[in-house]
């Protein structure tokens, strides 16, 4: 039989993974649908968007559609599975998606440069790197005992307050650049 001591702590793993997921997803979301702003004319290209890969068959199908929505349609998808293939757990992973969408970096841009920022970025790095352990490795410290690795109230919400924040942080610069 399973403790309750055990049950929480599988709670709390839960939590970590569920937050970055959330983030991974609010990322991919929030790319997408500059993008889909920037094919609709309503938003300008980033010059990262240069570095948006597509499958050559797109400018063939889009070409091959003739109804403006269709049309759309058919960039949304295309990007979305395009996008499907990244992750945005990671700091620079974030920072590459955002790129696509806007010019100003958006870790400097927001936290500054030195410390402030390499903190957050750290911070960021250090609660993906566990959710990763969570995951793939069943937060194991050592296989041989099936010890895991510790975990309580307090890391958890200080790892969903940093990454409440940091979307904070990035829903705000979407959409002041």
């Amino acid at each position: 039989m399973v403790g309750p001591s055990l049950e929480c702590d599988d709670l709390l793993r839960s939590a970590v993974v569920f937050a970055i997921s959330a983030l991974d997803y609010y990322i991919h979301d929030l790319v997408l649908e500059c993008l889909v702003d920037v094919f609709r004319g309503n938003r300008n290209r980033a010059k990262g968007f240069e570095l948006l890969q597509l499958p050559a068959s797109f400018s063939y199908d889009l070409s091959a559609t003739s109804s403006p929505y269709e049309k759309e349609l058919l960039y949304r998808q295309t990007i979305s599975e395009s996008l499907s293939r990244k992750t945005y757990q990671r700091a620079d992973d974030i920072a590459s998606g955002l790129k696509l969408i806007c010019d100003t970096p958006f870790w400097s841009g927001t936290y500054g440069r030195g410390s402030t920022c390499e903190s957050a970025k750290r911070e960021l790095n250090l609660i993906a790197t566990r959710r990763n352990k969570i995951v793939h490795e069943a937060d194991l410290a050592d296989s041989t005992l099936g010890e895991k690795w510790p975990i309580d109230n307090a890391m958890v919400t200080e790892a969903m307050d940093h990454i409440s924040h940091v979307s904070s942080n990035i829903n705000q610069f979407a959409e002041n650049v």
